[in-house]
């Protein structure tokens, strides 16, 4: 494992940070935090592959996004897999697409293929079984899968600048950096003494892990359920004038 560069002195922290530049974060929905996150996360595994942070240091330099009715509705709880892309690929970019799959196996998403050349009433009652059995084994169900996110949930996120510290440590892993608590803390919590290092440590990384990581999925299948109930109830209402 290669030794950190570590970062303890305010001339050696990121010029592209500006805690200001994230104020928008105060008044997200939480189909702006999806949007957000998500943002990162496929920027990440691009930069991931590449070795490199050319996708994150563009969303770096415009770090908010917001939601839009389109975009959400718009996500997939379905979406093709490019196989045959990956089949196109050197040797040694392949290895590395597959490698960043199998470290992302902690999250709900399940891979397969699909034979379109059966007939659809043979793909539909296979696939629910297949769900039903993958739900099973990995401990999810289709309506519990984790408790909802709320408004408790929203409020954390901004008091801790979710966003902004999700950034930093992305930076500190494509640049193999280590930015010390207390500088972390002294830069984005620089209005609030009662966060210190120890929020960092404790609370800050390990809720960015989780969150951009592990519950991102979770996240997107709540905003998509949401947006379409909405869209749902517009379509009933003009329907009835």
């Amino acid at each position: 494992m290669p030794l950190l560069q570590k970062i303890s002195k305010r001339e050696q922290f990121p010029r592209w940070f500006k805690i200001e530049n994230y104020a928008a974060t105060q008044s997200f929905t939480l189909a702006d935090w999806y949007v957000n996150l998500e943002a990162r996360n496929q920027a990440y595994a691009c930069d991931w592959l590449t070795q490199e942070s050319t996708h994150l240091n563009a969303i770096w330099q415009r770090p908010i996004r917001l939601a839009t009715t389109q975009i959400v509705a718009a996500l997939p709880a379905v979406s093709p897999f490019p196989l045959a892309q990956l089949n196109q690929l050197p040797a040694a970019e392949l290895k590395q697409n597959i490698a960043f799959l199998t470290d992302q196996q902690s999250t709900p998403e399940l891979h397969l293929t699909i034979n379109m050349a059966a007939p659809d009433e043979v793909i539909i009652a296979e696939l629910k079984s297949l769900l039903s059995s993958q739900r099973k084994a990995s401990g999810l169900t289709a309506t519990k899968a984790r408790k909802a996110f709320n408004k408790r949930d929203l409020c954390k996120w901004r008091d801790y600048q979710l966003l902004a510290c999700a950034d930093l440590i992305l930076y500190e892993m494509v640049t193999s950096s280590r930015i010390s608590d207390s500088l972390f803390a002294d830069i984005v919590f620089f209005h609030d003494v009662a966060k210190n290092f120890e929020t960092i440590r404790k609370t800050v990384r390990p809720m960015v892990e989780e969150l951009l990581f592990k519950n991102l999925f979770f996240l997107q299948a709540q905003v998509r359920s949401e947006v379409a109930a909405i869209q749902s109830h517009q379509q009933r209402l003009t329907k009835k004038t």
